[in-house]
């Protein structure tokens, strides 16, 4: 992810992540990976509320997937959505977002509530519960209708500029495993 703070409240933002996926089996013995880079989105966040003090904060994200030229899904995709989060205790915070998504012909409502908890000034742990709704009114696969899951992990901040982050998730209603593990670098203040 590259972010460009604009304005102390608007900052410009384009995302793109390399995807190793698997389909396992207990019974293959190496199963086969595919990787690739994602779909490049390009989009924006503007902060609507934070204030020195203030327990609350919201802001507003947006972001457009621009698709890649081989893909066999050629479809442009939109989603934006609210962020909300309050801090509930020195060290405990809540967030919770409410968005909007749409794909190709599908629509859907996305939503996400998570808690998290700083271990330390370093390192912070998460659990969240998702999910997406269907709003089509076309017939779709299961894989693409509604969908619950959650996921937990941790970041742990090496400095001021360097932070590492690890999560592992799972769906509620669908067969769905994953590991994510992710670098941010702040390359200027």
């Amino acid at each position: 992810m590259f972010r460009l703070g604009l304005t102390e409240k608007f900052e410009f933002r384009v995302v793109s992540q390399i995807e190793l996926n698997s389909t396992f089996n207990p019974r293959v013995t190496n199963p086969s990976y595919r990787s690739s880079f994602s779909d490049i989105q390009v989009g924006a966040k503007f902060q609507l509320y934070r204030k020195e003090g203030a327990k609350t904060e919201a802001l507003i994200l947006g972001q457009y997937s621009i698709p890649k030229g081989n893909t066999a899904r050629k479809e442009q995709q939109f989603f934006g959505k609210l962020c909300v989060s309050h801090q509930l205790a020195e060290n405990i915070s809540l967030g919770y977002n409410l968005g909007y998504r749409s794909t190709g012909t599908l629509d859907y409502v996305d939503y996400s509530c998570a808690v998290s908890y700083s271990v330390t000034d370093k390192l912070s742990v998460f659990a969240e519960q998702y999910g997406q709704l269907n709003l089509s009114n076309v017939s779709v696969v299961p894989e693409l209708g509604d969908m619950f899951g959650y996921d937990a992990g941790l970041a742990y901040l090496i400095n001021d500029r360097l932070q590492l982050d690890w999560v592992i998730g799972s769906g509620i209603n669908i067969d769905m495993n994953f590991v994510s593990v992710g670098c941010s670098a702040l390359i200027m203040r």
